[in-house]
């Protein structure tokens, strides 16, 4: 306000301690310039009263920069609170007839009157709100939030104004509504009787001003000045109408039924279809109906801040982190925030966790999930853009949460961002502590600080949590984040707690069985002060305090012991005192057997993964009766929450803390050892699964998923009781954690032998199988080095449930019928639980000896995996990517473990760990290096910047101090690891890649010219080379774990070994290093396998094998002093290998590959191969009987030719290596003794059939691929077709061309064939079609034959001459009439990707294919079915014998029957090469038959068993 000179002002001040401020100005006439200040005095209040003593006035002295400038007289008088209101209503009326309250000159727009009556209505609300505040504001807690919010929208305002009438009207409403506010004695009372209709009028009042606020360009939507919100007009008449409801209930003193308006747009949106979508989000459940809120009247100072810092725009923070210790009512305090913001309707979360409720809520991997679905249930706008977000990815809720952030939160707030939502959604976080721990909270608290500050400014975040090492690291320094501690410490947080314990005194004193016993003013305030007092400022010691005495049986003997305590200056020893008192009392402890009983049943509680019922502890602990647990519990209720019937919590965390913490009470008889603690759990997890049975819920038929069970969740409730559930999910989660012993091995071995399935069972019907795997890891790593072969069969539970996973989790009934009968022939679980199931599928062939060497495929990047290592404790695998990314995994599982790195601009060529584990470094095509921290994802430093072309490999030294790259620039550089500073260069043409020696003084090169060097690390010299060692560029070097070996993979397929001890010494060199001049320094190589370029060679951690990954998609592991292949080649990856690493115990190697995967290989397994016969390691091309119908020849993209035994399906020649890319064609001569073969290298060879060497060719002309070669029918000629468009036939023993016919189709000429009598050459084009073609004229004689839809990829023609048989893309195999052209047998279905080659058996009844599958299938042409076009689908013979199973069908590994039955499932390895009907043999790596005689399935299921 503006004062003019002998004017009476009504100041409303609560504490005579306040300073009145007084400035005298001179007043501008310049609209423009602000007044002058002549001068200012600060005054106290108190002193000015005590001046001004019966009327005097005081004469105050006038101060300015240049000292003393005058005096002025005041007189300050006390009003009573009638006169002070009604003086304050003068006041702001008379202020605006003089028109003292100024506008901005530039608005437009409004007159001068309409912004007097805009300002009057607003000053007039702000004034009453104010006199409220002063008389009621510990009875009505909006009041405060209502006047300061007004009072901040007043003062934004005043000089900067641009309203409509409509604007006016509804401040005038507002105002109008306030002069219930009266200057009368009796105004306390019509507050009290009108309580609820006030409280409406002021949360109302709240919003609507957050409405003008946005409106007026005040609030977090900072629109333009010619902007306008749509519907704001309506939305104004609903505000008024709102208040002129809310008037006419004060005026009748009736309550008058309102609708709360808000001021967010809350469109009608399609309800169902968003209720549907955000039920993939899966979210923890955050019920907040038993949470406290803050006793009336206690903690407004900082509730009042909290609010306003809420509701207050600002232009850099959006997110408050309340901090403080255990106890102090941080989570008391986050209840009471969300709960006002909830009745506000400006609740957009509140999300709890619970250290003592950790499976509901301390998983930190769902919190993004779970603030996503409450925040898109809190507001239709939200909802629509994070469904819309859901709808393109059904499964973004089990991404890594960096891309859950972006894709539920960041992409669609910001999306709505701009939209008119017209104020601040609050998110309340509370007790971040309690989510998880250090290790798993890890990615989130590196999201949450960077990603909050990405969120549009209206979305408001309240963080609470203790000041833990992380969480401090994580938040402190964040400019968006205001810190502010709750301290225990002020005189308001004494008062609060003094004013809980009045009232939990009183409350105590009126209950009914002692309001007659206990005066009325009990105990007295001495006593309750006292009580305050010995809190040490802690909320929970008060609450604690509260439940112990109104839990005894004499409320003053209770209050005695506790007052008896010393006193204690230190919080947590007033707590830990407390925490005695209690226990003492809840007991007698000179008693081991309550002792005893106390320690078993707070065990339960302490480390129940869950809250657990009387029930559940009572059967973990094996008792009940008169022995039952609630007879423990019952002394305890003072520190515990419970009630019958509930599960058991305590109430605070504190308590939990005090009894396991050794250096509180471990000298007590309460002390809880969490390791025994645990053993005790466990072990009565191990003993209720004891109860673990066959088809525990009855289960009819094994044709049903689990979810289309009829009754199911009855099923569940009658025969898996919670207490057995419990046990089935826990378990290993308190094995983990108890000490290693002779007994619990025991158990745990039992449990593995008899119980493993039935437990697996359960698991499936209750949805949990996602725990089996990370249960079974925890038992393994609690057995480590203890006994061997308890781990062995261990880890084969494991591989069992990682393998079966899909049918374990979607039929229980298969984890018996499809799981069992694949285990591989050596398994221990096989062994163990195959002669108890014995009626099921006998797998004839295509079971492996062992378990592959591939344990699990990694699955995340979206381009080419360019780079792998493992982290030195062997935990984590790192991975660098063409898709920009570097990504850390889980070495065990698999699991994306961390935010994808982001900041390379280009492919990531290159990672390393450091050798702490602690950071990561990349190199990439951005020609730049990076180096991140494994704890925070954050970059260290900044890019190291230097080379001018890719890097194309990175390395820490083994100190961790130094990283060294190599570049395309043809330099080699040694960077400071911390800084990025450039330390040495070293020039050296066309570098590949660079390692450090293991003891980091020296470093070794490999360059694209072949050869290899050695530097000083430190000066970067050249210690020798080069050493030319490779015929072609050296792509990947490594040295040996003691430093004496080298190890080069090569773009010549070879691996070489270099000893750095022979030869000649070197000084320069490295210490005992000597050269030869002869090449000595090669002692092992060329180590050769692959058949493509070596892209990586790493050594084993003992120096003693090398795994090699190659172009050609393997990896084999070699012996160091042998050279021979000891493992592999493991053949998973479906393109290039592009990196590989041993893990630092040797036991696995991580592969990467330009198929976007990373893999991770058991050494221990490896070494035997992967499925029942060595077979190709790329798709077969091309397959071709033998006349004698012994043999199938076949080729493949691997560029080799094996020969096949045709009804065992072994090897029994081959691999014939010679050409330079793919086969393309095969076939044998007229005797049977020599095979034909075209390649894509545009040559054909003859090969021997025994012996493999080429005995004539090859044979060169075709200037582009040949795609089909074939014997005349005398064997003295061969024709071939190619993609140059041309047909030859050449003469077998000169190798010329006898014939060269030009095709006369559309595309390329593919296959071709003679006919017997060698008249005619049948041809398949790329076209889809067949022709015959006239040998002597080079004329088409017959067709083109259509039926195809896909390419025709290879023909061959019957013996008699008088059938064609055609391969196509279409995967399809078709017999044809040569002479009609009409089709006669097929299409024959079964191959899962091109068909490339066919061939007739020499009695024309069989057909045999290749694919692009990798499979080969040999086809019963004579079949009946067959021949009338269609191949029979029957499968299965039912016990019963009364129908066969027809028209079966597959469905993602499923055998589907006729009316959608679950018949069985195959595993992927075995669905490629799985016999089927029409099928007389199939060959490839898992080629599998399967035996259905003795199988029992549908409502014969249960008779598997025996």
């Amino acid at each position: 306000m503006t004062p003019v000179w002998n004017q009476d002002i009504t100041l409303l001040a609560k504490d005579p301690l306040s300073i009145l401020s007084l400035s005298v100005k001179h007043d501008s006439l310049n609209p423009l310039r602000k007044d002058k200040c002549i001068g200012k005095v600060d005054v106290e209040i108190r002193k000015l009263l005590q001046l001004c003593e019966n009327g005097r006035e005081a004469i105050l002295e006038l101060k300015n920069i240049g000292g003393s400038c005058g005096t002025i007289t005041v007189r300050l008088d006390t009003l009573s609170v009638s006169k002070a209101v009604a003086d304050t209503i003068d006041q702001a009326t008379q202020a605006v007839k003089l028109g003292d309250i100024h506008h901005s000159a530039v608005d437009v727009d409004v007159t001068g009157t309409q912004q007097n009556i805009f300002l009057k209505s607003l000053f007039g609300i702000v004034s009453k709100l104010d006199l409220f505040v002063q008389i009621v504001d510990k009875i009505h807690p909006y009041a405060i939030f209502a006047w300061r919010i007004t009072s901040s929208l007043y003062k934004a305002v005043q000089n900067q104004i641009n309203q409509d009438t409509q604007l006016i009207g509804l401040v005038t409403t507002m105002e109008y509504i306030y002069s219930f506010v009266e200057a009368s004695d009796s105004f306390q009372n019509k507050i009290q009787r009108l309580r609820t209709t006030i409280d409406e009028i002021l949360k109302q009042t709240v919003e609507c001003v957050i409405f003008i606020r946005e409106y007026t360009d005040h609030g977090f939507l900072c629109r333009t000045v010619t902007q306008t919100i749509t519907g704001s007009g309506d939305k104004m008449a609903e505000f008024s109408r709102a208040f002129a409801l809310l008037r006419q209930s004060l005026d009748s003193s009736n309550i008058i039924q309102t609708v709360f308006v808000s001021s967010r747009s809350l469109e009608i949106t399609e309800k169902l279809v968003k209720i549907e979508n955000m039920k993939y989000l899966d979210p923890i459940k955050m019920d907040a109906s038993s949470r406290a809120e803050c006793l009336q009247g206690t903690r407004l100072d900082v509730i009042a801040f909290i609010k306003d810092w809420l509701t207050t725009p600002k232009t850099n923070q959006n997110v408050l982190w309340l901090h403080g210790v255990a106890g102090s009512g941080k989570s008391t305090i986050s209840t009471t925030i969300a709960e006002v913001f909830r009745e506000l309707d400006r609740l957009g979360a509140f999300i709890f966790f619970d250290r003592n409720d950790p499976l509901a809520h301390r998983e930190p991997n769902a919190v993004i999930r779970t603030m996503a679905y409450f925040l898109a249930s809190s507001d239709p706008q939200i909802q629509s853009a994070i469904c819309a977000a859901i709808e393109k990815n059904t499964t973004i809720a089990l991404a890594p949460i960096g891309l859950q952030f972006t894709k539920l939160l960041l992409e669609p707030l910001a999306s709505i961002g701009t939209q008119p939502m017209r104020g601040p959604i609050i998110i309340v976080i509370d007790a971040l502590d309690q989510c998880g721990d250090t290790k798993s909270r890890k990615n989130l608290l590196g999201l949450l600080p960077r990603g909050l500050a990405k969120l549009p400014s209206m979305f408001r975040f309240l963080i609470t949590s203790r000041e833990e090492s992380d969480i401090n690291a994580a938040l402190v320094g964040q400019p968006h984040i205001a810190k502010h501690e709750l301290s225990i410490t002020t005189s308001s947080n004494a008062d609060d707690i003094l004013l809980y314990l009045r009232n939990e005194m009183a409350t105590i004193r009126r209950q009914s069985i002692y309001n007659q016993i206990l005066s009325s003013d009990w105990p007295g305030e001495t006593i309750v002060r006292d009580l305050a007092r010995r809190s040490g400022g802690l909320f929970i010691w008060a609450s604690l305090a509260a439940n112990f005495i109104a839990d005894g049986h004499n409320p003053n003997d209770q209050l005695e012991m506790i007052v008896q305590t010393g006193s204690y200056r230190e919080a947590d020893a007033a707590l830990d005192a407390l925490y005695e008192k209690a226990l003492v009392a809840a007991g007698k402890w000179n008693s081991d057997t309550f002792s005893s009983e106390f320690r078993s049943v707070m065990s339960a509680v302490l480390t129940g993964r869950i809250p657990l019922s009387v029930d559940t502890i009572d059967h973990l602990l094996g008792v009940g009766g008169d022995k039952s647990s609630k007879f423990t519990l019952t002394r305890l209720k003072s520190l515990l929450i419970w009630s019958s019937g509930k599960p058991v919590r305590i109430l605070h965390s504190s308590f939990a803390d005090y009894l396991t913490d050794p250096k509180r009470s471990g000298n007590k008889p309460w002390f809880i050892d969490l390791p025994i603690a645990n053993k005790t759990l466990v072990l009565g997890c191990f003993r209720i699964m004891e109860t673990l049975r066959f088809n525990i819920c009855n289960l009819e038929t094994s044709y049903l998923p689990n979810r289309q069970v009829i009754g199911l969740p009855g099923r569940i409730e009658a025969a898996i009781k919670d207490h057995l559930i419990y046990s089935c999910q826990f378990w290993a989660d308190h094995l983990q954690i108890a000490a290693r012993n002779d007994g619990l091995t025991s158990k745990l071995e039992d449990f593995v032998r008899r119980y493993l399935f039935y437990w697996l069972e359960v698991l499936s019907l209750i949805g949990g199988v996602h725990l089996a795997s990370p249960a079974l890891l925890k038992a393994s790593k609690w057995l480590e080095d203890t006994d061997t072969n308890l781990t062995v069969l261990v880890t084969d539970a494991n591989r069992f449930v990682t393998t079966f996973d899909v049918p374990i989790t979607y039929s229980a009934p298969h984890i018996y019928l499809s799981c069992l009968p694949f285990l591989p022939l050596k398994s221990k679980i096989w062994e163990l639980y195959q002669p108890l199931f014995p009626r099921t599928i006998v797998v004839r062939t295509g079971r492996p000896a062992h378990w592959p060497a591939q344990l699990y495929t990694s699955k995340g990047h979206t381009s080419s995996v360019n780079s792998v290592a493992f982290s030195p404790n062997g935990k984590h695998i790192v991975s660098g990517s063409s898709d920009q990314t570097v990504r850390i995994w889980d070495a065990e599982t698999g699991d994306v473990v961390a935010r994808p790195y982001q900041g390379h601009t280009q492919s990531v060529s290159s990672v390393a760990f450091s050798p702490d584990g602690k950071r990561i470094v990349s190199g990439s095509w951005d020609n730049t290096i990076r180096v991140w921290s494994t704890e925070t994802g954050n970059v260290i430093a900044a890019p190291f910047i230097g080379h001018v072309e890719y890097v194309s490999h990175v390395v820490f030294s083994p100190d961790g101090e130094h990283v060294a790259s190599c570049s395309d620039d043809q330099t080699i550089r040694v960077w400071n690891a911390e800084t990025g500073d450039f330390i040495i260069k070293m020039h050296v043409k066309l570098v590949t890649s660079v390692v450090f020696s293991p003891d980091g003084k020296h470093m070794a090169s490999g360059s694209a010219n072949g050869t290899i060097h050695i530097w000083n690390a430190v000066t970067g010299e050249a210690t020798m080379g080069p050493l030319a060692v490779h015929t072609d560029a050296v792509t990947s070097i490594a040295f040996s774990p003691v430093g004496t070996h080298i190890a080069s993979g090569s773009k010549d397929k070879a691996i070489y070994v270099l000893d750095l001890g022979n030869g000649r010494r070197d000084a320069a060199g490295l210490a005992g290093a000597i050269v030869s001049d002869d090449a000595s320094y090669i002692i092992s190589g060329p180590f050769k396998g692959h058949t493509d370029w070596v892209t990586s060679v790493r050594f084993s951690p003992d120096g003693r094998w090398i795994a090699s990954g190659s172009v050609d998609r393997t990896i084999r592991i070699w012996d160091i002093d042998t050279g021979n292949v000891v493992a592999g080649p493991f053949a998973e990856h479906t393109d290039a290998v592009t990196s590989v690493a041993f893990s630092p115990d040797g036991k696995h190697i991580a592969s990467g590959a330009k198929d976007k995967t990373i893999c991770v290989w058991d050494v221990g397994t490896s070494g035997r191969t992967v499925g029942l016969f060595a077979g190709h390691t790329g798709p077969v091309s091309a397959v071709a009987f033998s006349p004698c119908r012994e043999y199938v020849a076949s080729g493949s993209l691997d560029r080799t030719i094996r020969v096949w035994d045709a009804d065992t399906g072994y090897v029994i020649s081959g691999p014939f290596e010679g050409h330079t890319d793919r086969i393309t064609a095969v076939t044998f001569a007229p005797d049977s003794k020599r095979i034909a073969s075209g390649s894509a290298d545009r040559t054909i060879r003859v090969w021997d059939l025994i012996t493999g060497h080429v005995i004539s060719g090859p044979f060169e002309g075709h200037t582009r691929w040949v795609t089909s070669v074939i014997f005349s029918p005398d064997g003295h000629a061969i024709t071939s077709s190619s993609h140059d468009k041309t047909v030859r036939i050449w003469d077998v023993q000169t190798g010329n061309v006898a014939v060269k016919t030009s095709a006369a189709h559309t595309g390329h000429a593919y296959p071709s064939v003679f006919s017997p009598t060698s008249q005619h050459i049948i041809s398949g084009p790329d076209d889809s079609a067949l022709c015959v073609w006239s040998v002597k004229s080079g004329n088409v004689t017959a067709g083109p034959f259509k039926g195809h839809i896909g390419y025709v990829r290879t023909i061959a023609i019957s013996p008699s001459g008088r059938h064609i048989v055609s391969g196509s893309d279409d995967h399809t195999i078709r017999v044809w009439d040569m002479e009609s052209g009409n089709i006669i047998a097929g299409p024959f279905e079964g191959h899962t990707s091109s068909v490339l080659s066919v061939a007739f058996s020499s009695d024309g009844k069989r057909v045999v294919s290749g694919s692009d599958d990798t499979t080969i299938r040999i086809w019963d042409v004579d079949s009946d079915a067959i021949t009338t076009g269609h191949h029979s689908n029957d499968l299965i013979v039912d016990p019963s014998q009364h129908y066969l199973i027809q028209d079966y069908s597959w469905a993602n590994g499923w055998i589907i029957g006729p009316h959608s039955e679950l018949l069985f499932w195959v595993p992927p390895l075995n669905q490629l090469a799985l016999w089927l009907p029409g099928n007389t043999a199939v060959m490839g790596q898992m080629a599998t038959k399967l035996d259905l005689s003795q199988f029992v399935h549908g409502t014969f299921w249960q008779q598997c068993k025996r």
